[in-house]
């Protein structure tokens, strides 16, 4: 499985290249790829029950570096910062129909975690700390959006508290991405994302939302 690594000054994440949404952060790069071996166990068993055949691999031998890059702010913050050279393309039809398949596959998976911890507790951080489920959905909302601005697509007002019509617009900005009618600046002049890397950070986002919310129940 090819990995690419972002190395910020005290955290390194590790990222499966060619599968969306698999990713762990650690202090170092051994603890990084040891993580990411860990957790895709648990990418597999999303992936699976959605009908999408993926191996995890077995030991770090299976994972091959295939590029390192310098972090920035946001790696340094803890999330996935970098656009690695192949996402930056345009996509296909066929490109389409593999995002549109994982990304239910991942929202299914996320419905069903949050449908199971609606009446449990979550366990808080080790300051009492750590967001509620209502608190989880406002910012997986909330991320979604701000991605979407990322492809130059916007949510009328009204519907920005309405995860499904969320959704469609995700889906529908796969069409228009398909059909050439991202932009490449934005109306202030800031560099649109690609829509590979737009995907990659929603699924990312969604099954690391998964695992949080599954690592808390009490």
């Amino acid at each position: 499985m090819d990995i690419y690594l972002e190395l910020g000054k005290k955290k390194t994440i590790a990222i499966a290249l060619n599968h969306f949404g698999l990713f762990r952060i650690a202090k170092s790069e051994d603890e990084a790829l040891e993580s990411l071996l860990s957790y895709s166990k648990r990418y597999a068993e999303i992936l699976n029950t959605g009908g999408i055949n993926f191996q995890a691999p077995k030991s770090l031998d299976d994972l091959n570096i295939v590029a390192r890059y310098e972090g920035n702010a946001t790696t340094n913050f803890g999330s996935p910062g970098i656009i690695p050279a192949e996402d930056k393309r345009k996509i296909t039809a066929t490109d389409a129909e593999v995002y549109k398949k994982l990304i239910h596959t991942c929202w299914n998976a996320f419905d069903k975690t949050v449908t199971y911890a609606k009446d449990k507790e979550l366990r808080k951080g080790p300051r009492g700390g750590g967001r509620d489920l209502e608190k989880i959905l406002r910012h997986v909302r909330e991320s979604d959006l701000a991605y979407l601005r990322k492809q130059g697509q916007k949510i009328p007002k009204e519907q920005r508290e309405d995860m499904h019509a969320i959704r469609i617009a995700i889906l529908e900005t796969l069409q228009l991405a398909v059909q050439g009618e991202i932009p490449e600046k934005g109306p202030r002049g800031g560099a649109m994302w690609p829509t590979p890397y737009f995907m990659r950070s929603v699924v990312g986002h969604i099954v690391n939302h998964i695992w949080e919310i599954e690592d808390r129940i009490l």
